[in-house]
């Protein structure tokens, strides 16, 4: 985690470190078996120390297996096996260097200090990476060389000035002046507008009295008395229930007027509601109760129509940091947009007008991580991306948190700029702003502690009017180079809010607000109901899919979490394992060793799972606000994101398939390639879906990161490798056939050794075997397979476990039996008979009853 810069990298290379530690040790292949190029490995895993201190816990002077010995006359008897003589043929790396009790002091000891080092090391990187990664001066990353804008768009944006593009296009600016003219409303105004939100209703609370003696003996003397219990003459133990409120106010009664081509500031003390209201407005609260009237141009707005109309830029800059700033423009266009207006003009006087020509073909980047465009840049880029559609009213949120003040400066000078030339009806909730930026303004709202109105009006000329209204309501006049803004904010604090509230509510101004929305009804109630479209009329199911696929695709490609990171690890861990398990032989040991490749080759998939979900998570704020703002269904997005992923499956599967096939050496011929493949491909499609379920479903990133690693784990276990569904317990099996893992390794599992002939080989076993059954072992040490077997090394028998064994006589159940008893052996050879395949040999061994378990 030290080493790595963002979050995916680390997630990815923990998994990476896992699957290699895990391979090499010393479960599966042994120590002995791992390949000379990686067995240094095993020296160096935390897993190889712990899986041996382990081993030998569990085992050392112990009794354990149950053990088949056959005498010369074919007669069988149960037996058992010293747990320590066991551990001598299980390759462990340091058998020879003590007892079994120094051996596991000894690891336990360097696990401690591989622990305590790793430690150090990670501190010491931890302050190395902070100034290897974040103390880079921040830079734009220009990555898009060109526009994706059709080549019959002769304008060069790296080269336009800030007088360039559109916005001296006298064609496209008299296309977009007609439309302003005829659809753009005049006005938007709120009446009596109230909101509140459920807390629930509080539970009954009684508070008792400070005790006294009064308070203790009071009432029982004022009932002797007869006198009654009232507050004087009786003191009651406990207070009058008191009736918790219901419902919380955010806004009461606000009413206000905003015209078009003017800018209105939405200030107001703290806790006021400024950005409750602008999202009652725009529409953005889904909860609650709503009261009022909100019209445009004296009609009530209709939710079918609004988001036509609108644009609502958030404080926050929720972008996708893989676009550059044009296809981000270009691509809320194109679905928002209709196809009878020139797009290319109007996203080119967009990014004039918000001075965005010098990063027009820059990446976004990723802020939190010091890339891509600065601040204000993606301030004005959040803003472009609501003006590119034409709104006629425009919500602004807190533009200028976080910006120092030329970069606000910036900010408000293109949204002056664009309220201006567009005519856009703008509201702007703004904290502390400059006088120079306050005076940008054309009028103020100011909210009181509450939800009240305390101004709506025009500001003036140099906040004339602004301070004229205030220095009444305080009595005093103002200092001649004040802030306007900090002035009305401190005679609002200064004061009573409702004394503020009630002297506007009697004020000239009020009263001018509610005659100009009457007036406002009044016309539009002669003009009759208008008509204005919701939705892009022209954007088809199958045009919407093509945007959202082509963007898509895009951003994964330039994700180097996301394809890169995927490509490269998958085909290093891939290579691992083909020098793991090269070139496996044909015998009973390399059947087990292929179906170990295929398992670890499946623990491959998890990697790119785990490093899908940060991104996923990421986007899904991008997903949201685009889907609100009505630019995009959810079901097309879906599927876009699916069928964009499929080109990176196809690679992924064929660079695991060219690495490590051959390496491991599986079954040759086209129909067992083809199947491996497809296989593989699904195994890449549906283990991807899953993390991404998981970022759909879940809150955060780690909570998404922690149920893909639970999940894994319980796959990994109850897919049927480590442990057998026929060695499960009843309530697990349900586990084993839900599991996705289960069937990629029966699929891809089935294809290699299906039909497959393999060696058995069958020797150098454990020594010094004690019979337990006396009568029928003649109390004899060391019983020879002199009839079935003749082993080498002097080995003396069969080993098998019977808690893995399956039940029943049938050949396929001794054929397992079998295949168990051969996992105990090394090389060894049958003197007797010569059989051609399993089959043939297991036949024999059930018929003279060899297999059969005693």
């Amino acid at each position: 985690v030290a080493l790595s810069r963002t979050q995916v990298s680390a997630n990815v290379a923990s998994s990476l470190c896992i699957l290699l530690f895990a391979t090499v040790g010393g479960f599966m292949p042994a120590y002995n078996q791992i390949t000379w190029a990686l067995r240094w490995l095993s020296w160096l895993t935390p897993v190889a120390y712990a899986f041996e201190a382990m081993m030998l816990n569990q085992f050392d002077g112990t009794t354990f297996f149950g053990l088949v010995i056959v005498d010369e006359d074919g007669t069988t008897n149960l037996g058992s096996v010293d747990g320590t003589n066991y551990l001598q043929g299980q390759s462990l790396p340091r058998a020879q260097w003590g007892t079994n009790t120094e051996i596991k002091i000894f690891d336990c000891l360097f696990l401690l200090i591989m622990a305590m080092v790793l430690d150090i090391i990670g501190m010491h990187f931890q302050e190395l990476t902070r100034q290897w990664y974040f103390n880079q001066i921040r830079r734009p990353q220009a990555t898009v060389m060109r526009s994706s804008i059709e080549k019959d768009n002769n304008n060069n944006n790296d080269d336009s000035s800030k007088n360039s593009g559109a916005l001296n296009d006298d064609d496209a600016e008299a296309q977009v002046s007609n439309e302003e003219d005829s659809n753009q409303p005049e006005s938007l105004a709120v009446r009596n507008l109230s909101y509140s939100v459920n807390i629930g209703k509080s539970k009954k609370c009684w508070k008792p009295r400070r005790l006294t003696i009064a308070s203790i003996f009071g009432p029982l003397l004022a009932k002797i008395a007869g006198k009654s219990l009232n507050s004087k003459e009786a003191i009651n133990e406990e207070e009058e229930e008191e009736e918790g409120v219901t419902e919380l106010s955010l806004l009461n009664g606000i009413t206000a007027r905003f015209k078009r081509g003017r800018m209105c500031a939405l200030m107001g003390q703290s806790g006021a509601g400024k950005t409750t209201l602008l999202d009652v407005i725009a529409g953005y609260k889904t909860g609650g109760n709503i009261e009022g009237d909100i019209l445009i141009d004296g009609r009530a707005k209709l939710d079918s129509t609004w988001k036509a109309i609108n644009g609502y830029a958030e404080q926050q800059d929720i972008l996708n940091p893989y676009m550059s700033v044009l296809e981000t423009i270009e691509f809320t266009a194109a679905c928002r947009l209709p196809q009878s207006v020139d797009r290319s003009s109007i996203i080119n006087k967009v990014i004039s007008l918000m001075g965005l020509e010098e990063y027009t073909n820059m990446i976004v980047g990723r802020e939190k991580e010091g890339e891509g465009l600065p601040k204000h840049a993606r301030k004005r880029l959040t803003i472009a991306n609501q003006l590119v559609v034409m709104p006629s009213v425009l919500f602004l949120d807190e533009p200028t948190s976080g910006l120092g003040v030329n970069a606000a400066a910036l900010v408000m000078g293109a949204v002056r700029r664009s309220t201006d030339a567009l005519g856009l009806i703008t509201l702007v909730t703004i904290h502390q702003p400059s006088r120079k930026m306050f005076e940008s303004f054309d009028d103020l709202l100011m909210l009181a502690k509450g939800g009240k109105v305390a101004y709506c009006g025009e500001l003036g000329a140099s906040s004339e009017t602004l301070l004229g209204y205030f220095s009444s309501l305080s009595g005093e006049e103002p200092p001649s180079s004040v802030n306007p803004a900090d002035y009305v904010l401190g005679v609002l604090d200064a004061g009573s809010a409702d004394d503020a509230v009630a002297a506007f509510k009697d004020s000239s101004l009020c009263k001018q607000i509610d005659s100009a929305i009457d007036t406002d009804k009044k016309c539009a109630e002669e003009q009759g109901p208008t008509t204005t479209i919701g939705r892009n009329p022209g954007l088809t199911f199958f045009t919407e899919f093509g945007l959202l696929f082509r963007r898509q695709f895009l951003v994964q490609w330039r994700n180097p979490s996301y394809s890169f990171m995927r490509m490269s690890v998958s085909a290093g861990a891939t290579f691992i394992l083909g020098l793991l398990f090269f070139n496996v032989q044909k015998n009973i040991q390399g059947a087990i060793f292929s179906i170990a490749a295929i398992f670890f080759m499946t623990f491959v998939l998890v990697i790119p799972m785990q490093a899908a979900v940060i991104p996923l998570i990421e986007d899904r704020a991008v997903l949201y606000r685009e889907t609100v703002s009505g630019t995009y269904t959810r079901f097309t997005y879906g599927l876009g994101q699916l069928f964009a992923d499929i080109p990176f499956h196809a690679l992924n599967t064929l660079i695991m398939y060219a690495i490590i096939y051959y390496l491991v050496g599986f079954r040759p011929g086209w129909a067992y390639v083809g199947y491996f493949l497809f296989m593989l491909f699904l195994a890449n499609w549906s283990v991807m879906s899953m993390g991404q379920l998981y970022a759909l479903v879940t809150p955060n990133e780690e909570t998404a990161n922690g149920l893909a690693g639970l999940s894994v784990i319980l796959s990994v276990c109850l897919m049927g490798f480590l442990i057998t569904s026929s060695a499960m317990p009843e309530g697990w099996l349900w586990a084993n056939y839900a599991n996705l893992f289960r069937y990629i390794l029966q699929g891809l599992v089935t294809n290699e050794v299906s039909g497959q002939g393999y060696n058995i080989d069958v020797g150098a076993l454990i020594p010094n075997i004690t019979a337990t059954d006396s009568s029928t072992s003649s109390g004899n040490d060391g019983r020879a397979l002199s009839n079935v077997f003749a082993p080498r090394d002097n080995a003396k028998a069969i080993t098998f476990m019977p808690g893995i064994i399956p039940e029943g006589t049938n050949i396929a159940a001794q054929g397992a039996r079998m295949l168990g008893l051969a996992l105990n052996a090394g090389d060894g050879e049958n003197v007797q008979e010569s059989y051609e395949d399993l089959t043939d040999l297991i036949e024999c061994m059930v018929e003279n009853e060899c297999l059969v378990e005693p």
